[in-house]
């Protein structure tokens, strides 16, 4: 999924309250709206770099005229910030434009002072690469509202963003594992092949085996050399006999002496007798 423009503001309506959601059992997941972890009460601000904002007209749609400029960073007042289940929403009501940005998209996100850091990546996340001369990113910062109230921090935008990106792994990275759902990735989009219509856990049909259990030939690892087998002292220290023609080897027992001071060493020979 790609950064896409909206140009309808988002509402409360079309999403599902994070506590109501909460609330709910997992056979009325299916088919639900979307979660709505995090919703600024007031508009937030956006600082980009003003090279970056030109070359990116999706985003410059959002500054309109209202954006101020310092050096070589824009600031853009008045958007709307919603994070969803699905995605992270910025909507200017001045110039009624947004975008929808797709968790893969975010490479990193951090506190900075007052602020939430984003790294976009805007290249398709399965072409771009290191050595891919096309990769593009830019710098995003998102300042909500100074305010008292907890739930309108950056703190609480910086969890909620860390905790929709964790319902929406790298498609990239699921692929690499095989299967969507395999490893342990279950999110909003698979749940269904996952859980039964009485909202028991089930495997999906040809889903034998999660995360490394199997081999590159699809079949269980083989056991390392020595598996199963208990090793005598003598292998331990790296000496001894070796087995006699009847198969026994000297076993080693470690007995105490009459006082209980110190333990000592027997050999047996397999016969009861020890030496």
């Amino acid at each position: 999924m790609a950064i896409a423009a909206i140009s309808h503001a988002p509402k409360a309506e079309d999403f599902t309250a994070l506590s109501a959601h909460q609330e709910q059992t997992p056979t009325t997941f299916f088919a639900s709206k979307p979660v709505l972890h995090f919703h600024t009460s007031q508009p937030a601000s956006l600082r980009i770099r003003l090279e970056d904002l030109n070359a990116q007209a999706d985003f410059k749609s959002l500054a309109g005229d209202n954006a101020t400029q310092d050096g070589d960073n824009t600031t853009i007042p008045n958007i709307d910030v919603w994070v969803t289940s699905s995605s992270l929403l910025l909507y200017s009501p001045s110039t009624t434009q947004g975008l929808s940005l797709p968790y893969p998209h975010i490479t990193v996100h951090a506190l900075s002072g007052s602020s939430v850091l984003l790294e976009l990546s805007l290249s398709d996340p399965h072409a771009a690469s290191s050595e891919n001369d096309d990769f593009q990113h830019l710098t995003l910062h998102i300042t909500p509202v100074s305010s008292t109230a907890p739930d309108q921090s950056a703190e609480a935008l910086y969890r909620a963003i860390g905790d929709c990106q964790e319902l929406n792994p790298d498609p990239q990275e699921e692929d690499e594992g095989g299967m969507t759902g395999e490893g342990g990735w279950i999110t909003s989009e698979n749940m269904g092949n996952f859980v039964g219509e009485g909202g028991e856990f089930r495997v999906p049909e040809g889903v034998t085996a999660y995360g490394d259990e199997e081999d590159e030939e699809g079949g269980m690892e083989a056991l390392g050399p020595g598996a199963g087998r208990t090793r005598g002292l003598d292998e331990v220290d790296g000496g001894g006999d070796e087995e006699d023609e009847g198969g026994e080897g000297r076993k080693w027992v470690r007995t105490a002496n009459e006082d209980g001071a110190n333990g000592v060493e027997h050999a047996t020979n397999g016969t009861g007798s020890t030496k």
